[in-house]
């Protein structure tokens, strides 16, 4: 048995390869049909969803869940890469992290409290852009970020949902001071990234209590 879990992680690589070699085509085939360039950087992006791919199937092990993280960490990284490039997120990407949460809150007996999640802290999230909007007079985030967080919200709840939200603003603010040094900065930074960074990392070493 102990050899048996010790091939988890190389498995959870593997996987997460293969899985992330797949979102990476379909990155391709969603810029194709809004005629913009294939994001840049691939191959980072395929390693780093074999790397969490592993440390998923370490954690979880083979079944269901770990399945459904190695999927879904290679669906955020081509999310991921996707934002920095074009600076927009497609909904069909916020889709399938919702679906994928959804699916695996049902097999965990959680849906409930995970789609509640998901739709409140969207609407939160909305709630704070019209803030934002209305005290500096332009747009802070974009609705893809709301959408994508109804995905972000099913699959972390809400004591997950709430430190998301705090390390992707931190990891946010962090990045545009790097830029703004590099004077690499045209605009403000994307969140997607922010977001779901933090959420892949939460989901390997769960949320601390506040």
């Amino acid at each position: 048995m102990a050899e048996v879990v010790a091939l988890h992680p190389y498995v959870g690589a593997v996987l997460g390869l293969l899985a992330g070699g797949i979102a990476w085509r379909v990155n391709g085939v969603l810029a194709a049909h809004r005629d913009l360039a294939v994001p840049r950087l691939g191959l980072l992006w395929l390693v780093l969803a074999g790397v969490y791919g592993g440390f998923a199937l370490a954690q979880a092990g083979i079944q269901p869940h770990g399945a459904a993280l190695v999927v879904l960490g290679a669906v955020a990284l081509a999310v991921i890469g996707f934002d920095f490039h074009h600076r927009r997120i497609p909904n069909e990407w916020s889709l399938a992290i919702a679906a994928l949460g959804l699916a695996d809150a049902l097999a965990r007996d959680r849906l409930v409290e995970a789609a509640a999640t998901g739709l409140g802290g969207a609407l939160l999230l909305f709630g704070l852009a019209a803030l934002y909007r209305l005290i500096r007079g332009r747009s802070g985030l974009g609705l893809g970020d709301v959408k994508l967080v109804v995905g972000i919200g099913i699959w972390l709840g809400p004591l997950g949902l709430v430190w998301c939200y705090l390390t992707a603003s931190v990891a946010t603010v962090v990045f545009a001071l790097g830029a703004l040094a590099l004077r690499r900065l045209a605009d403000d930074p994307p969140f997607g990234p922010g977001l779901l960074g933090a959420m892949l990392v939460l989901l390997l070493t769960g949320a601390p209590p506040l």
